[in-house]
């Protein structure tokens, strides 16, 4: 994997972060346009008969977006035929990867965690479009608060990963984002839904960089890729699965309860399945040594907050 080429192991939450903030500055320009501009210009009924315009825009720009990395020269090359990465079947990479106890118990908690995870994906829309008719616009503006607070964040969140490590920001992002569903049960305008968005997007885009990092420390060095493909893959199930269950879950009790119980329900059920793994977490163990503690970092922010007066 490239990453795990490039990225020395003192600043990978740091460079990790800069990957995630340049995704979230093009998703943001790309929301603005697609959502907000074409939104304005045709509007929300009209708009929808131009679904082509954004679509082929986003595979023009993405075919473009793609040429730079043709430019980006192979780490590989520089390294010697022995120290390569080495070619295995999928079935033994499963073994091996098996084996990495580090591994197998983040991809483990990171399996339940990404069912209840996705298990609120399909309510959200209907929260925000059935249940209190939130215009295109409006949706966009949701998904723009997103990559708003990434840019804002991401950076801090990093830095606080690579002084006090990975853990435990995986631990605080997980359990904040528990509490996503339950803030939407008790949402009554989408007002409410912008100020819940940029809060708990805030707070859990400081742990998004220690997900990326601890991966990156827990493979081993000539097998990144395998690792991460086996996660991706593993997660990739359940958070399909997750989202599935949830749909034909909520269809069908909303035939006996209503739509707005049916999602009160499944959005509940998102929530503490979300909260009690991400408990699972803490279970974890740092793969090295970090020069500061939580409580370390804490204390010097209290330090400068009685000094600059």
């Amino acid at each position: 994997m490239l990453q795990n080429e490039l990225f020395p192991p003192r600043v990978r939450a740091k460079l990790s972060s800069r990957v995630f903030w340049y995704n979230a500055f093009g998703s943001m320009i790309a929301t603005f346009f697609t959502g907000i501009v074409l939104t304005l210009v045709f509007g929300d009924i009209d708009y929808q008969k131009y679904i082509l315009i954004p679509v082929v825009l986003g595979i023009a720009l993405s075919a473009i977006g793609v040429l730079p990395f043709i430019a980006i020269e192979e780490p590989l090359k520089k390294i010697k035929k022995e120290d390569q990465p080495v070619s295995r079947k999928l079935k033994e990479s499963f073994s091996l990867s098996y084996k990495n106890k580090p591994f197998r118990n983040f991809v483990f908690f990171s399996m339940i965690y990404s069912f209840f995870w996705s298990f609120a994906w399909p309510l959200f829309p209907i929260k925000q479009v059935i249940i209190l008719k939130a215009s295109a616009l409006e949706i966009a503006i949701l998904n723009i608060l997103f990559s708003v607070t990434t840019l804002l964040f991401i950076n801090i969140g990093a830095k606080i990963s690579d002084n006090v490590g990975r853990t435990k920001m995986i631990f605080f992002s997980r359990i904040i984002m528990a509490t996503f569903p339950l803030l939407y049960i008790f949402a009554s305008s989408v007002w409410q839904l912008y100020i819940i968005h940029f809060i708990v997007s805030s707070l859990v885009t400081l742990g998004m960089p220690s997900v990326q990092a601890y991966l990156l420390d827990i493979a081993p060095e000539r097998e990144g890729g395998i690792y991460f493909g086996i996660y991706n893959m593993i997660t990739g199930l359940f958070l399909f699965f997750g989202s599935l269950v949830s749909g034909y879950l909520v269809d069908y009790l909303k035939i006996s309860y209503g739509i707005e119980l049916a999602l009160t329900i499944g959005l509940g059920i998102s929530f503490l399945g979300r909260f009690v793994s991400s408990f699972l977490f803490l279970f974890m163990k740092e793969q090295k040594a970090f020069p500061s503690s939580l409580g370390q970092i804490l204390q010097q922010l209290k330090l400068r907050r009685i000094r600059s007066p």
